[in-house]
């Protein structure tokens, strides 16, 4: 039978705040009769005195109740956790799963989650460690469900160009920059070329920094890496390392003080290598938005929208904006900031903040509204060189036109059915579906392990495992590719087998 919730009595303060209390430890020496989190009474309380045994003592009483009570005080006032360095330490890091409260340094608060197990990142020294859900950091974002689409949407992204085209072949480690790439190289005074990649550029030698994130770079004919602390700008060329002088508008790889390489392009990505110096996975794309050192850049084409009010129905209004050239941004100091911009300047600042209800940008000093877009996060160290750059996804907003096209890509053209080879990685020409099954094991018993597996976009794996089964063992999947997107079939195992199919989206064929 259900019973009835009720309020219960409010709490005041804290059992005991004012009365006299002793502190209740983690551990403490049972022989002495007090009180410990570890073993609350020690049997010596149950022991006659008469025999040696000690009374519980009165202050311990109150001291527990009192840290009791301390917890239900800060739940009852709506306190909300965030990561607390001595909680991590008291207990060796979060659990998978926990979530806290996070407010990021433009004013936005969200609840994470941790994704790992014993999580002791402390995301309010070092705000990198979070990521939207699905980025694999330590604490992933959760969005408020109920208010998704409403007055916490502040995503003024409309487009960002997809001008690098970067493919990962996961069985080899080798990258490629694809034909029909567009770069931008800084030359000159105001001026930035327009590099187009005529035919692909294939790496598939090693890199010299291994098992660690790097940044990648061309100039236009050859893909080079960097470490992240080989990466400068300023006006003061270093003795090694890609350099963007600020001053001369030029990217150039120094070594031992002369330049090694010239004509640089602004990178192309973050990468993260293997022990043998090859990519492993490929972890940010510089579309868009990018960094070197301490500059951060914004490339042509990017569109959003600048937050401006309200319309007399209570809808939002907005001014529409267009990136038109190459927009840099240059900051020596250390500090986690909003990543802002009118189409016309690109900035940082810890003074921005963006007001859901007036649906306006807002400096926090003067408490004006700002004619500025909050386009993401950025975090810079010593000296401002940039360690995490985190830029808004472009938003779409669904309009009943939009369903013809939404309805041709979820379902699959079955009579459009065509085999994929393994071990070779597929480009999808178009949106459609990747059917396949497979996995390990021998037939007649034989119990043979194995594995198949399929890799999208060289980052997201599913796997069909067999680990001596009795026959043989199957598993079948059907996700959807986007268009662009990659994909290989691997097997491992001398009875592993893997089938893939290929299903264009209906109108697609």
């Amino acid at each position: 039978m259900a019973q009835t919730l009720n309020n219960p009595d409010v709490l005041t303060q804290p059992i005991a705040t004012n009365g006299d209390k002793n502190s209740v430890p983690s551990t403490n020496d049972p022989s002495q009769g007090f009180m410990s989190q570890s073993l609350g009474f020690p049997p010596i309380c149950s022991t006659r005195i008469a025999d040696g045994g000690k009374a519980p003592k009165r202050a311990d009483f109150n001291g527990a109740f009192n840290l009791i009570s301390q917890h239900h005080y800060f739940l009852q006032n709506g306190g909300t956790e965030t990561f607390r360095q001595a909680v991590s330490d008291a207990i060796g890091g979060y659990p998978i799963n926990a979530r806290l409260w996070f407010t990021d340094a433009i004013g936005n608060s969200r609840y994470v989650r941790s994704t790992i197990q014993n999580n002791t990142n402390n995301f309010n020294n070092d705000a990198s460690v979070v990521g939207a859900a699905g980025s694999g950091k330590p604490w992933e974002i959760e969005a408020f469900v109920d208010d998704l689409n409403t007055k916490y949407v502040t995503n003024c992204i409309t487009q960002i160009p997809q001008d690098i085209k970067l493919e990962l072949d996961t069985s080899t480690g080798y990258v490629t920059l694809k034909a029909g790439s567009k770069l931008y190289r800084p030359n000159g005074a105001d001026n930035f070329d327009v590099v187009t990649i005529e035919s692909d550029i294939v790496r598939n030698t090693a890199f010299a920094i291994t098992s660690t994130q790097t940044i990648l770079f061309t100039n236009g004919t050859t893909i080079y890496q960097s470490a992240q602390s080989a990466n400068s700008s300023g006006t003061t060329p270093p003795t090694n390392g890609n350099f963007y002088n600020t001053s001369t508008n030029t990217i150039k790889l120094y070594s031992g003080g002369a330049v090694a390489i010239d004509n640089v392009c602004f990178p192309l990505a973050i990468i993260t290598t293997n022990a043998s110096g090859f990519t492993a996975s490929i972890d940010q794309v510089f579309n868009g938005f990018g960094y070197l050192g301490s500059t951060v850049f914004a490339l042509p084409n990017v569109k959003g929208l600048i937050p401006n009010g309200r319309n007399a129905d209570g809808t939002l209004k907005s001014t529409e904006f267009t990136i038109q050239k190459v927009l840099t941004g240059t900051d020596t100091n250390t500090n986690t900031y909003a990543l802002i911009t009118n189409g016309n300047y690109l900035g940082n600042s810890s003074i921005r903040r963006y007001d859901a209800e007036k649906n306006y940008v807002f400096n926090t000093q003067t408490n004006n509204q700002v004619s500025e877009c909050i386009i993401g996060t950025i975090s810079r160290t010593t000296g401002g060189v940039i360690s995490y750059l985190d830029t808004k996804t472009v938003f779409h907003a669904l309009d009943w036109n939009d369903i013809p096209t939404i309805d041709s890509f979820v379902f699959p053209d079955y009579s459009a059915q065509s085999s994929r080879a393994n071990n070779v990685t597929h480009t999808a020409g178009k949106n459609g579906w990747l059917y396949f099954y497979g996995g390990g094991g021998g037939a007649g018993g034989s119990g043979l392990a194995g594995q198949a597996q399929v890799t999208l976009n060289g980052t997201y794996s599913f796997n069909m495992i067999s680990q001596n089964l009795e026959g043989r063992v199957y598993h079948s999947h059907m996700i959807p590719v986007q268009k662009g997107m990659t994909y290989i079939g691997t097997t491992s195992g001398s009875n592993a087998i893997l089938t893939m199919y290929w299903y264009p989206c209906k109108g697609e064929a």
